[in-house]
């Protein structure tokens, strides 16, 4: 009898070792979130005249912490070269091992404007005493960093000049406020510069935003 309990005693060991390493085995792993960084080798903004060839856009995508790399996917038919304006292309990287993906975008202004017309420089925002730094990135195509001209809340956004007196400012995605476009858009032919415009996004108001170069 001794010896049946024993086997018994032995054979419930080796079943509840075999269960706990079962157990174990179905933990889950930790993964550590990790993101492609998207390269544009020929760089992402570009400017070209009314009617000139569109430009190639090349970008691949690595994720440097998982060493992969990866394709990425666009659409560049949403230029159209011969309507003068600021296209913007968005672009989505593969997902990684891990499942995550990153996106981003490539500027294409569209212009004829004269390369010797350069509108950059410090705006003021009257309203909240905010200073918009306007930067040229290539001939009609500016960037802002502030585009809200809000204290708290500073986006960074891109535009193209069309004419003396007309900007366009279309639909683009930022880092924090999501996509941003803006309306009521006006340039004044006069000095100072001064730059009017609705900005449409969620965290902000309806009222025009005016912007006075200094």
């Amino acid at each position: 009898m001794k010896n049946i309990l024993k086997l018994s005693f032995v054979a419930l060991l080796a079943i509840s070792a075999v269960s706990c390493k079962k157990e174990y085995s179905q933990v889950s792993k930790v993964v550590t979130p990790s993101y492609p960084t998207i390269n544009f080798p020929n760089g992402k903004f570009f400017s070209i005249k009314v009617g000139q060839t569109a430009p190639q856009i090349v970008a691949n995508a690595y994720d440097s912490l998982l060493k992969q790399a990866m394709g990425v996917t666009y659409d560049p038919s949403v230029i159209d070269n011969t309507t003068p304006g600021l296209y913007v292309v968005p672009i989505t990287s593969e997902k990684n091992a891990n499942g995550y993906f990153s996106a981003d975008a490539a500027y294409v202004a569209v212009t004829n404007i004269d390369t010797a017309v350069n509108i950059s420089g410090n705006y003021l925002r009257a309203a909240t005493g905010v200073t918009a730094k306007v930067t040229r990135i290539k001939n009609g195509l500016y960037s802002t960093d502030q585009l809200g001209g809000a204290a708290t809340l500073p986006v960074l956004a891109y535009f193209c000049q069309i004419d003396s007196s007309t900007l366009d400012i279309p639909v683009q995605p930022t880092s924090n406020v999501g996509d941003v476009y803006c309306t009521g858009i006006t340039l004044s032919k006069t000095t100072p510069l001064t730059m009017v415009y609705v900005v449409r996004n969620p965290f902000f108001g309806t009222s025009p935003r005016t912007f006075v170069k200094q």
